[in-house]
Order: C-alpha cells, then sequence, then structure tokens
C-alpha cells in the first residue's frame, strides 16, 4: 500500500521512529488508525450513562404501580395550591 501524506506529517512520524516511540513507519501508523478507531467507538457510545439510575427507578415504579394518570393541568393545579402562600404573602 502506498500512502501519501503532506511532508510535515511524514517528517513528524519519521522523528517519532527516530526517537525510539515506535520502531517503524508502519508501526506508527498502525497505532494511528488504532487510535482513530478507539476514538470513533467511543464517540459512538452513549453518553446518557447518568440518566440510567433514574431511568431504572421510574421503570420500577411503574411496574409497581407506584404512579398514576395525570394530565398536565393537574401537575400545575397541584403546584399552584402547594405554594399559593408564596404568592399571597409577596402581595401584602
Amino acid at each position: 500500500m502506498i500512502i501519501d501524506l503532506k511532508p510535515d506529517m511524514e517528517a513528524w512520524l519519521k522523528a517519532q521512529v527516530t526517537a525510539g516511540r515506535f520502531s517503524s513507519l508502519d508501526e506508527a501508523l498502525g497505532m494511528a488508525v488504532k487510535l482513530m478507531r478507539q476514538s470513533e467507538a467511543k464517540s459512538l457510545e452513549p453518553c446518557d450513562k447518568w440518566a440510567e439510575p433514574y431511568i431504572d427507578k421510574a421503570l420500577a415504579e411503574v411496574e409497581n404501580g407506584a404512579l398514576r394518570e395525570w394530565k398536565k393541568g393537574d401537575a400545575l393545579t397541584r403546584i399552584h395550591a402547594k405554594y399559593a402562600h408564596m404568592l399571597d404573602d409577596s402581595n401584602s
């Protein structure tokens, strides 16, 4: 296989081989490909791992019947009722 690199990239790779970091240009390019593949695989992993415990808890509550059906207006009514005293105090 023939690979054409920009002169600065080729010079950098040759310097890495000369410095002993790699035994050959093939090894250096192999490492570059390996790192690119790892980076790509990592970027495809879901980034919502933090939410998993919350999702698991919610699913368990659904299975146990701990949740009830509600309408959008119900939630707002409950919030207004709970904090109505704060609104009354601010109008005084």
